[in-house]
């Protein structure tokens, strides 16, 4: 194992041409577990294998990933099933955690994307209390209120 100590440290840290990722506010990328990056690999390949390469781009309905997820954790957590059933039989080890991260991840996306369609019940919820409201200062109109939001760019 390579020993350094504080000076050798501060030599090197001298010697470094000048980077402004803290101040850049950019993630420190080399923090993230490489063993479970290639896991989550292995989700979108089994995707470009079932459905299309690229497919997860064009978003989801965020109810259909969360639901997909929750599969995922339940047949890990509750059944113990460590990998995906169906991707055996089809030659592929995903693991379904991976794949849970992968809806996850996926959702995330879309919102940060402006795709797909977030159907989640809250927004369904807000728009009743919407239309209640409305309701009662004006009775006599009538307005239909959506129960999804489709993300916009």
């Amino acid at each position: 194992m390579l020993e350094t100590t504080k000076s050798d440290t501060k030599k090197t840290e001298k010697s470094l041409a000048p980077k402004n990722n803290k101040k850049e506010n950019k993630p420190n990328l080399c923090l993230l577990p490489f063993d479970v990056l290639e896991l989550d690999a292995r989700a979108y390949e089994y995707g470009a294998f079932k459905y299309n390469q690229y497919s997860w781009m064009k978003g989801f309905k965020t109810s259909e990933l969360i639901s997909s997820a929750l599969r995922h954790i339940k047949a890990y957590f509750w059944e113990g099933e460590k990998y995906d059933k169906e991707a055996l039989g089809k030659g592929f080890h995903m693991h379904h955690l991976a794949s849970a991260r992968f809806c996850l991840a996926s959702i995330i996306h879309a919102e940060l994307e402006g795709l797909g369609v977030d159907d989640r019940p809250c927004h369904f919820a807000n728009k009743l209390k919407q239309t209640d409201k409305r309701e009662e200062e004006k009775p006599t109109e009538e307005k239909q209120s959506k129960d999804y939001v489709v993300y916009a760019r």
